[in-house]
C-alpha cells in the first residue's frame, strides 16, 4: 500500500508539474515556469476585492497589466470574472464587451506564449458572447484588432517589442452613446506618468463606434 501511494503521489506531483512547465531548457533559457489555477485566484482575489470595495461593478472596467503574460493564466482569470460580473448588469452588452477587451494589456517575450494567450482570451470571448448578439462579426473583429493591439510579444524591461521597437498599447475611453475614443499610448510613458500621447494621433484620439474599430490602421 505505501508504494502504491508513493507512486500515486508522484503521478499526481509529475501531473501539476506538466502544467507550469513547458520543457526544462526553457525553464533554463527563460526561467518559464507557469503558474497554478489555485495561485492565480487567490492573488486575483486579493487586488479583486479592492477594486470592489466602493463599487462592485468597479472591476468591469479597471484596467490591468500583465508584464510577463505566459498563456495568459492571470488574464484569463481575469476576463472570465470581468465578463461574469457585466452579466449581471444591464450595460449595453456588446459595447462593455468591447471595454473590457480594452481593460486587458499583456507583454510576453516568447512568441509562441503571446499568441497562445491571444488566442485563449479570444477564445473566452467568443465562447461568452452569443451569434445573435447586435453586429456580431463586427464586434468580433474590433476585440481581436484590441486583443491584437494589447498582448505584446516584447522584452517589458525594454519597453520594446520583440523586433526592438517601443511598446504600444490601445487605450479605449467611452465617449457618447456606442462612440470609443482610442487612442495609442507608449508603455514607457504610462510607467512614468506622464500618459503622452504618441504624436502621430495628435492632441485628440480617434472615434469609432465599438462595433468599427477594426477599420482603424495602426
Amino acid at each position: 500500500m505505501l508504494g502504491e501511494s508513493r507512486s500515486f503521489l508522484l503521478s499526481f506531483l509529475l501531473k501539476i508539474m506538466s502544467r507550469q512547465v513547458k520543457s526544462k531548457k526553457r525553464v533554463a533559457d527563460h526561467g518559464e515556469v507557469f503558474t497554478n489555477e489555485r495561485e492565480v485566484k487567490a492573488m486575483v482575489d486579493l487586488v479583486w476585492k479592492n477594486l470592489a470595495e466602493e463599487d462592485k461593478y468597479r472591476p468591469i472596467t479597471a484596467t490591468f497589466l500583465e508584464p510577463s503574460c505566459g498563456t495568459g493564466n492571470f488574464l484569463i482569470e481575469i476576463l472570465n470574472r470581468k465578463i461574469s460580473l457585466l452579466k449581471e448588469t444591464n450595460y449595453n452588452f456588446g459595447l462593455y464587451m468591447v471595454l473590457i477587451a480594452g481593460s486587458i494589456y499583456g507583454v510576453e517575450l516568447l512568441e509562441d506564449n503571446a499568441k497562445e494567450c491571444r488566442e485563449r482570451l479570444m477564445n473566452c470571448f467568443k465562447d461568452n458572447i452569443p451569434n445573435s448578439t447586435d453586429n456580431y462579426d463586427d464586434l468580433m473583429r474590433s476585440i481581436e484588432f484590441i486583443i491584437n493591439n494589447n498582448i505584446i510579444n516584447g522584452n517589458t524591461l525594454e519597453y520594446s517589442t520583440i523586433e526592438g521597437n517601443p511598446i504600444e498599447f490601445v487605450k479605449l475611453e467611452r465617449g457618447e452613446g456606442d462612440i470609443i475614443k482610442v487612442s495609442k499610448h507608449c508603455f514607457r510613458s504610462m510607467t512614468d506618468g506622464t500618459g503622452k500621447f504618441l504624436a502621430r494621433f495628435g492632441p485628440d484620439p480617434e472615434e469609432k463606434q465599438y462595433f468599427k474599430l477594426w477599420e482603424l490602421h495602426f
